[in-house]
């Protein structure tokens, strides 16, 4: 990204830069160039707060709506600016997703508030993510999910919770595809 914009007081700049047939002028001039300045810094306090209130990180309320819209996420009844920010975010990532294994954890661990997000590979062509978070829409994530990942790639969600069942003996039940399937993962 570019440079942290810096906001600029025109007041304080044009005094300290006039010249001294200025300096030591009437008071007049001072009124004159107090009331121009001012002006400036008005205009100035404007464009700073488009430039740096119109983000994602920064926006709130309805500048925040405003950007969903562009982008095309809406924000659901009752949705914080937080939580709508991190979907938001998780949104641009899948719009530009090329299937990456870390875009994939991205957007599933905001899109469902999750602490825990485990990927799995499994050749050839198949993906399964176990995730602890809130699932909204089952339908409408697992859309998302599949359109971030790679063209091709079978990908299998599976949600747990802490207090999970599976079996802790040995091989068997605990190894392969759908190992943690079987007791509630």
């Amino acid at each position: 990204m570019g440079k942290t914009p810096v906001q600029i007081d025109h007041t304080t700049r044009e005094f300290d830069n006039r010249i001294d047939l200025f300096k030591k002028a009437v008071p007049r001039t001072d009124v004159l160039m107090l009331a121009l300045t001012n002006q400036n810094n008005d205009i100035e306090e404007m464009f700073f707060d488009l430039l740096t209130k119109r983000s994602i990180d920064n926006a709130t309320g309805i500048n925040l709506d405003i950007i969903g819209k562009i982008i095309g996420l809406s924000r659901y009844s009752g949705q914080t600016d937080t939580s709508y920010r991190l979907d938001l975010k998780a949104w641009v990532k899948y719009l530009f997703s090329q299937g990456e294994i870390n875009t994939l954890t991205f957007v599933l661990q905001n899109l469902t508030d999750s602490v825990n997000v485990i990927l799995e590979e499994y050749f050839p062509g198949a993906v399964i993510m176990f995730f602890d978070g809130t699932i909204l829409n089952a339908d409408n994530l697992h859309n998302i999910m599949d359109n971030t990942a790679a063209g091709g790639i079978r990908l299998d969600l599976i949600w747990f919770d802490s207090d999970r069942f599976r079996y802790d003996s040995g091989p068997g039940f605990d190894i392969g595809l759908y190992a943690f399937a079987i007791g509630g993962w």
